[in-house]
């Protein structure tokens, strides 16, 4: 996020225009206070002619788009899914402020048209690069959680130290998104055919304890608490389900791969989450192979995995 030379808005850039970037890229815009630049994904020809649709907590869409649908660069911000996904940022823009963001909206997108289940919650917090002053990093981070909140609709929430949301925010991820995405069921079904005794509470109790090897304690009632957090009737399609749906590649790295990483480094045991991640990258390996991207699958001792 930069200030506009031609005015007083900053000019933000929205990289991934899912359900969660084109919530940000509402908030920002209605806030009055920033243009956004939208850089889709898989939606990229669907959005730039139609725009953006649907009744969300900022207001209704219809034919919205962003100030801009196009490419750039700017202060950074990542509101995407996982933990550790800061190294190649800070490599490649090693001048530019990181943030982080974990956002809990409940919503679906579909080619443009988004569909809410929960009200916006954000956290943000910034990823300390040790190359830049602590003070502007702090300034990036409260001007873009000013602009966020401006709009009333969602308030972004500074946090000291973002990891520890991230590592919360994982809990569910890092179990229910492979789970879905593996057995193409949606956060309903997978409770209701019980494998929410057998996959989904050892699961998070694994990631609890890789989170706490890595100095985050999320606390004893961190798994029901997680498990609880979407009504078994919301019948919930997370990330990567929807990637499923839409044959894109999966977030298998950033979302479960660097975590099983830092559990290795830190001698935890994790053999249902090892079990999901190997079910996972044969899913993967099916989508790329479908599209072309590898000819001739072969097995993977599971250390190159982790």
């Amino acid at each position: 996020m930069s200030t506009d030379a031609m005015s007083s808005k900053r000019k933000v850039l929205v990289v991934g225009a899912g359900r969660v970037g084109a919530m940000a890229c509402v908030a920002m815009e209605r806030s009055g206070m920033a243009s956004a630049t939208a850089v889709p994904r898989w939606n990229y020809q669907k959005v730039l002619q139609d725009g953006f649709k649907g009744s969300v907590s900022h207001g209704r869409l219809s034919a919205w788009w962003p100030t801009r649908v196009t490419p750039g660069h700017t202060t950074i911000i990542l509101i995407q899914n996982g933990i550790y996904i800061k190294p190649p940022f800070i490599e490649v823009r090693p001048s530019n402020a990181l943030l982080s963001g974990a956002s809990y909206i409940g919503a679906h997108e579909h080619n443009g048209h988004i569909l809410p289940d929960d009200p916006d919650r954000f956290h943000v917090g910034s990823f300390r690069n040790p190359q830049l002053d602590p003070p502007y990093e702090r300034q990036r981070l409260e001007d873009f959680a000013a602009v966020y909140s401006s709009s009333k609709a969602v308030e972004a929430e500074i946090v000291s130290d973002i990891l520890h949301y991230r590592w919360r925010k994982l809990l569910w991820n890092g179990v229910f998104n492979p789970t879905c995405a593996t057995t193409q069921l949606d956060s309903a079904a997978i409770r209701q055919f019980n494998a929410g005794n057998s996959l989904i509470r050892p699961g998070m109790a694994e990631m609890a304890v890789i989170a706490k090897s890595d100095g985050y304690d999320l606390g004893e009632g961190i798994v029901d608490e997680m498990v609880d957090v979407t009504p078994i009737e919301l019948s919930f399609r997370p990330s990567m389900l929807i990637d499923m749906d839409k044959e894109n590649p999966l977030e298998s790295e950033v979302i479960l791969g660097n975590a099983l990483r830092v559990a290795r480094k830190n001698s935890v045991d994790t053999p249902i989450l090892d079990n999901t991640y190997r079910m996972l990258k044969l899913v993967l390996a099916r989508l790329l192979a479908a599209q072309g991207y590898i000819r001739e699958p072969k097995e993977i001792p599971m250390t190159d995995f982790i």
